[in-house]
């Protein structure tokens, strides 16, 4: 049971990710497949986790320290959205 968990939680990761992002590359899938695999990337990736939300706070009212964190935090994710992307050519996946 461990080998087969071990198994799903890395190969068979790799394979589902490779999969959605196979289907947001083809150019003849249709619309609604292209968009049912970039939510479910996206969603893999933690972009809709409620962590990833907009700042409580008003950007105006934000320390400089909280600006910086929130900036580098952005930053952060942006970086991890694009070489998930290979590379950052976003419309190889979804054009």
């Amino acid at each position: 049971m461990e080998r087969a968990k071990h198994l799903l939680q890395t190969e068979g990761v790799i394979a589902a990710v490779e999969a959605l992002v196979a289907v947001c590359r083809d150019p003849k899938a249709p619309a609604p497949a292209k968009s049912t695999a970039g939510t479910s990337i996206l969603r893999a990736g933690g972009f809709f986790d409620q962590k990833n939300a907009e700042p409580d706070k008003d950007l105006s009212q934000m320390s400089m320290q909280e600006l910086r964190d929130f900036t580098n935090r952005i930053e952060t994710e942006k970086q991890a959205a694009l070489k998930a992307l290979d590379g950052g050519n976003q419309d190889d996946v979804f054009g």
